[in-house]
């Protein structure tokens, strides 16, 4: 039996068109075993076209010359060319029924695409693959542009054993819709990660992350034996494959900010680090030395990027039709 070049969707919508019934007997039959036949088999092409069957630029591995047929008739027929009226007769039932199989297989595909992003996003939270450094660092990259601390590597986005992930919208896109939704994911996160600052990380499937908001509590300014900050975060993002695109919350991440790289005492002991900047005057307080104005520093920038995160996320809820996000 030649080989069919379909793909699955197009398979079942065919069968579906067909109302599972075999194109010979008419007898409805299991999916399963409803095979796709070429009426006109590969190997009589010639003798098809001689005959007047059909004309040399017809498809023989088009959806024009398959039909589902039951494993009875199908052994029956084998390679077998039927009598030319018959065969006519054949084809153009096939001819009529292509339009509703292809406007079928569409929707499939839309759905196969639908599910396979939502099947592999359920997978990454059972899996933990959304631990994964690489969204992190793609993460902490965006940060770090932003907020500009002058920590160097000391800003890092940590899963928990809390983290969560949840899905807030969902989004198909047609041809005309991609680009004009890709520039406003780049307007939007230069919005919050500020200007030229925008982008994406390629994960598993060809599905594409593009990170748009992040919210975190700012640390309090007073502090005593923390020199490492683990601040709770939340993070929206957007996953596209193809034209489907969900908006996604990664929620309850720790935002570590490390104080001894701004202080330049990698070589200290946090004890001896701690002892040698203690401002002298606010012991009992444990107050570092100009740490309280580094802690304002930070306070004030993460106000900033909330804000903007949050202007921005109501903009991309909007986009996908959702009326809010709980935070």
């Amino acid at each position: 039996m030649a080989r069919v070049k379909l793909d699955d969707p197009e398979k079942e919508a065919l069968k579906r068109i067909y109302k599972y019934k075999c194109y010979i007997c008419e007898k409805q039959d299991f999916p399963k075993y409803l095979s796709i036949d070429h009426v006109i088999p590969p190997n009589k092409i010639e003798q098809a076209i001689l005959e007047g069957y059909i004309t040399d630029d017809f498809g023989v591995d088009s959806i024009y010359n398959y039909a589902p047929i039951c494993v009875s008739c199908n052994r029956k027929k084998s390679d077998k060319l039927y009598p030319k009226n018959h065969c006519l007769d054949l084809l153009f039932q096939v001819r009529n029924k292509v339009p509703e199989i292809i406007k079928l297989a569409n929707k499939l595909k839309e759905e196969i695409k639908e599910s396979q992003i939502l099947f592999q996003l359920n997978l990454w939270e059972k899996s933990g693959y959304l631990e994964n450094t690489q969204v992190y660092n793609c993460l902490s990259a965006f940060i770090q542009k932003r907020m500009d601390f002058g920590f160097g590597n000391s800003i890092i986005l940590k899963p928990t054993e809390n983290t969560q992930v949840k899905l807030f919208g969902q989004k198909s896109l047609n041809d005309n819709d991609i680009d004009t939704f890709l520039q406003k994911l780049q307007i939007s996160q230069e919005m919050v990660f500020g200007y030229g600052n925008h982008g994406f990380i390629e994960l598993e499937n060809e599905i594409y992350f593009y990170p748009v908001s992040i919210s975190t509590i700012p640390p309090i300014p007073f502090y005593s034996n923390n020199i490492i900050f683990n601040l709770q975060t939340q993070i929206h993002a957007i996953l596209l494959r193809d034209k489907k695109a969900v908006l996604i919350s990664i929620s309850k991440i720790d935002l570590q900010l490390d104080i001894k790289e701004k202080y330049k005492f990698q070589n200290y002991t946090e004890n001896q680090f701690l002892f040698d900047n203690i401002d002298t005057q606010k012991q009992h307080f444990g107050y570092l030395k100009g740490g309280n104005t580094i802690i304002r520093n930070i306070q004030g920038k993460i106000g900033q990027l909330n804000i903007f995160s949050k202007t921005v996320l109501q903009y991309i809820i909007g986009l996908f039709g959702v009326r809010n996000i709980n935070e």
